[in-house]
């Protein structure tokens, strides 16, 4: 049984904001691009961060009930220049298939994610923690497990329900 690295909501927000640091200046940026939906939570922390409001999304599926297939480009924001001044957010860089397919879309945007795997480690410009482990907590590319109102008992973990995850990812952007 390999050894799984637990991720807090704690720890998540402060591993966005270190990432946010390195992409300042803020002026630089046209806007974001959050990789949906495991980059949706790291987006509205670096937007609220760095004071952008122009938030973009792309919608890549590449895992079908946890096991990862072919990917399916649901919906790419439409930016000009294959993304020049756009910093394009995801939670976790994994095999790098997805990385992959975000490169040939947006060649030019910044590409950062919270956490990389050593697979996928290169494919991105930046990241704050290599991990070598599996991930508790992050689901498939994503934080929606970590994030609840429902205490898990065994891991002090918080989910939040997606209906209100969008208010929430809606509030940091406006406020």
């Amino acid at each position: 049984m390999s050894e799984k690295y637990v991720v807090t909501w704690d720890m998540f927000q402060m591993h966005t904001r270190k990432l946010s640091e390195r992409l300042l200046p803020a002026t630089q940026w046209k806007g974001l691009i959050a990789v949906s939906r495991g980059g949706l939570f790291p987006a509205a922390v670096i937007a609220r961060e760095l004071g952008i409001r122009h938030v973009e999304t792309v919608c890549i599926s590449s895992y079908d009930h946890n096991q990862q297939g072919e990917l399916n480009v649901l919906h790419a924001a439409q930016v000009e220049n294959g993304g020049e001044g756009f910093i394009v957010v995801d939670d976790l860089v994994d095999t790098g298939n997805t990385a992959r397919a975000i490169r040939e879309l947006y060649p030019n945007a910044r590409f950062v994610t919270v956490f990389a795997k050593p697979a996928g480690a290169a494919l991105v410009d930046d990241y704050v923690l290599l991990i070598f482990h599996k991930i508790r907590g992050l689901n498939s590319l994503g934080i929606w497990e970590l994030l609840s109102f429902h205490h898990w008992q065994e891991n002090n973990y918080y989910k939040i329900k997606p209906a209100l995850m969008l208010a929430l990812f809606i509030y940091v952007l406006i406020f």
